[in-house]
């Protein structure tokens, strides 16, 4: 449109011609109008889901650095206790123990 626009500025049509041209031009514009509409909502809901990844991606990040955060205090809990404190299975499987449950029973980790 903005070439048949340039076009008509520098080279005048006959009065015929630009009637057509018109017509033409106003046939296509709703088509071209309706695609834009239909373009512009799926890049909107594009946007849109992306805009949704990204906040689920950054809740995700943070969810892992509070996790990290929490296994630190946990591990620092667990080696730092004045209490003995043993990690085992029902079955009496021991799969750890802190420093001072080692003391207190005379065992190696």
């Amino acid at each position: 449109m903005d070439f048949e626009i340039a076009g008509f500025l520098r080279y005048p049509y006959h009065e015929y011609e630009l009637i057509v041209l018109v017509n033409t031009l106003m046939k296509t514009i709703p088509t071209h109008f309706n695609q834009n509409i239909e373009t512009n909502n799926a890049l909107f809901q594009y946007e849109r889901r992306i805009q949704e990844l990204e906040n689920e991606l950054n809740e995700k990040k943070h969810s892992e650095e509070e996790m990290k955060e929490n296994i630190a205090k946990y591990h620092s809990f667990f080696e730092n206790s004045l209490d003995a404190m043993l990690l085992t299975q029902p079955d009496g499987t021991i799969y750890a123990a802190n420093p001072e449950a080692c003391r207190m029973f005379g065992w190696t980790e």
